[in-house]
């Protein structure tokens, strides 16, 4: 099992660095987006579309990489005060929840995702298809899943990787 640990790892980190190179393009096209306002009266055409795409996608892939880590909120504070084994329960049950929850998420994003590609959405003023981004979403949300499935057999995934 921690030789899938180290697959899912790896794979979550390239879809974070992926994650970063869209967060980088977008400071990059905002800061020339300020200057060319500022200094040549000429906005970039479509910076708020790229601004939103980016912003999404970014969070999208790196939200696997982030559970690798262990950075996402846990209400742990109240559960440290019962038994280990007690513990080990909650944090499978709530791991649980959280598979399934974000295993269906990333299903409806697929599911919206066809249906933008069936329907030709594109953006308003560089006429860029939807599509091709929101399936970069949908396979940060499985990674996501992937990642917590492998936490129930590795606990301490981000320290033994």
């Amino acid at each position: 099992m921690k030789s899938i640990a180290k697959i899912i790892t790896k794979f979550s980190r390239a879809l974070d660095k992926v994650a970063g190179f869209f967060y980088m393009a977008m400071l990059i096209l905002v800061a020339c987006n300020v200057v060319m306002r500022k200094v040549f009266k000429s906005p970039i055409s479509g910076t708020i579309e790229l601004v939103e795409i980016f912003s999404a996608v970014a969070a999208g892939l790196a939200i696997a990489y982030c559970a690798v880590k262990g950075g996402h909120i846990a209400i742990e504070f109240v559960i440290e005060y019962f038994p280990e084994r007690f513990q080990r329960i909650v944090g499978i049950f709530t791991t649980t929840i959280t598979i399934v929850t974000v295993t269906v998420s990333g299903w409806m994003i697929v599911e919206y995702a066809n249906t933008l590609r069936v329907t030709g959405r594109y953006t308003g003023s560089l006429k860029i298809a939807y599509y091709p981004f929101v399936y970069l979403v949908a396979i940060g949300f499985f990674a996501f899943a992937l990642v917590e499935i492998v936490k129930i057999f590795v606990p301490n995934m981000n320290e033994e990787v």
